[in-house]
């Protein structure tokens, strides 16, 4: 569901670009058991852990536009200090969730 999907969407913006990868790692897994638990709890069905997992590390991916946009709006010199480090960011949690993997085994 489109509605589940942007659930994972929205909490990948929030624990890839703004939490230190540290931070994140230790809890991603905890907040989005949670996020499940609630989405059952509110009478979702047919979306398990798993695919919420494999849409979260998806969501990483897609999630590298939003700093990337950030960058193209505005100077490189004077808007670095907010863009760069999420770059970073989703980068490393690109890295950590093996997201990759999920691309190659659609090819």
């Amino acid at each position: 569901s489109l509605t589940c999907w942007l659930g994972a969407s929205d909490l990948t913006y929030m624990m890839v670009h703004w939490w230190y990868p540290a931070y994140r790692e230790r809890v991603e897994e905890a907040v989005l058991r949670t996020y499940h638990r609630e989405l059952v709890n509110c009478g979702v069905t047919t979306y398990d852990q798993s695919q919420l997992w494999d849409d979260y590390r998806l969501c990483a991916i897609q999630s590298l536009y939003v700093p990337l946009a950030w960058c193209a709006e505005g100077s490189l010199d004077n808007t670095a200090w907010i863009w760069f480090p999420k770059v970073v960011y989703t980068l490393d949690a690109i890295q950590h969730l093996n997201s990759v993997e999920l691309l190659e085994s659609r090819l």
